[in-house]
């Protein structure tokens, strides 16, 4: 019998929130920008894939399904909604944070940012524009490449420890 697993699409802060007992943690961002590298993990196994409702779930099914190597891939109809009113035993569950969630915090940290050259370049002088233009542009590049500075360092700030 091929190995079975769940594989949990959802954000690292909803899955430490809540996850089915041994299903394994990796975000649709991850396997969109790692298909190849995900397709090898999950060669000659059968894999459930669960989301928090069911669309992110059939998003990473579109992505995987072209790799033959992979058993087989199903998504779990309901997602983890659905699946803890069926099986409430199986669910594993952490305090909920307080804490926003990082990419929240980087939205909130770069439009303060953008806001405040803005009302800079109006009030005060219009050489401001240009920091507007370079937080945009950083952010289009961050959206791009995949790696955000401003989120690696609000990780490391004391209110995120």
């Amino acid at each position: 019998m091929k190995e079975q697993i769940i594989l949990d699409v959802r954000s690292h802060e909803e899955y430490n929130q809540e996850h089915i007992k041994g299903s394994i943690d990796m975000p649709l961002s991850y396997i969109e920008s790692r298909e190849e590298k995900v397709a090898k993990l999950l060669k000659g196994k059968q894999v459930l894939i669960m989301c928090r409702t069911g669309w992110r779930a059939e998003l990473a099914l579109q992505i995987l399904a072209p790799h033959a190597e992979i058993e087989s891939l199903k998504v779990y109809p309901g997602g983890i909604l659905k699946y803890k009113t069926e099986y409430p035993d199986e669910i594993m569950t952490w305090k909920t944070s307080t804490r926003i969630p990082i990419m929240r915090q980087v939205l909130i940290a770069a439009g303060s940012l953008v806001l405040t050259f803005l009302l800079l370049w109006y009030f005060i002088n219009p050489a401001f524009l240009l920091w507007v233009i370079f937080v945009s542009g950083w952010l289009m590049f961050s959206g791009i490449s995949g790696n955000c500075l401003m989120a690696t360092i609000l990780w490391k700030m004391p209110f995120n420890q």
